[in-house]
C-alpha cells in the first residue's frame, strides 16, 4: 500500500507516458491482487464517501447505518450485514446501504453476493469507484486465471492502440 499514494500522483501526471504508465501499473496488480484493489479503494475513500447523504433514511435507519459503520470498522462483518439487510429490507433505496453490504460480504467471502449488492449500487449509482472496485475484486477473487488472461488481453490492447512500448 505504500506504493498506491505515487500511482495515484502518476495518473495526474501531464506526461501522458506517466499516467498511462501509472494506470496499466495499477491495472494489473489489481488483477493480480484483489486485495490490492481493495487497498486502493481505501486509500482514496475520504470520511466524505461514507458521509453520504442520508437524507433518504429515516432517522432509525440512520442510526443503524451509523451502527453498521462501526461495526464494520471493527472487522465485525455479520453484525454490520444485519443491520444492512434491516435498511434495505425496510426498503431503501440508497446505494450506500447496498455497497456497505456488499463490503461486509466480500470480507465474509460472499463473492456472489458482494457482486449482487455491488450491481445494486452501481444501478442507483453508476460511477461509484467503491463499487467498481470490489466487483473488481470479486472478478479475481472467483476466477483468477481469466482475470490474469482478461489484463493480458487489455494491456496488450493498450499497447497497441496507444503505441505504448512499457508494456
Amino acid at each position: 500500500p505504500l506504493v498506491i499514494p505515487p500511482l495515484l500522483q502518476a495518473l495526474e501526471d501531464e506526461d501522458r507516458r506517466v499516467s498511462e504508465t501509472a494506470y496499466m501499473g495499477l491495472l494489473r496488480q489489481c488483477i493480480r491482487d484483489p486485495t490490492f484493489a481493495v487497498s486502493l479503494w481505501k486509500s482514496v475513500q475520504g470520511e466524505s464517501s461514507r458521509a453520504q447523504s442520508l437524507s433518504s433514511l429515516d432517522a432509525e435507519e440512520q442510526a443503524l447505518f451509523q451502527e453498521g459503520l462501526a461495526l464494520m470498522d471493527q472487522a465485525k462483518w455479520e453484525e454490520a450485514l444485519a443491520l444492512f439487510d434491516r435498511i434495505i429490507d425496510a426498503g431503501s433505496e440508497l446505494g450506500d446501504a447496498y455497497f456497505q453490504r456488499a463490503q461486509a460480504l466480500y470480507f465474509m467471502g460472499d463473492y456472489d453476493g458482494c457482486l449482487r449488492d455491488c450491481q445494486e449500487t452501481l444501478r442507483r449509482t453508476e460511477s461509484h469507484f467503491g463499487a467498481l472496485m470490489f466487483a473488481g475484486a470479486c472478478y479475481v477473487q472467483q476466477s483468477k486465471t481469466v482475470s490474469y488472461l482478461a489484463c493480458d488481453a487489455f494491456s496488450r490492447a493498450f499497447a497497441v492502440h496507444m503505441s505504448l512500448d512499457f508494456i
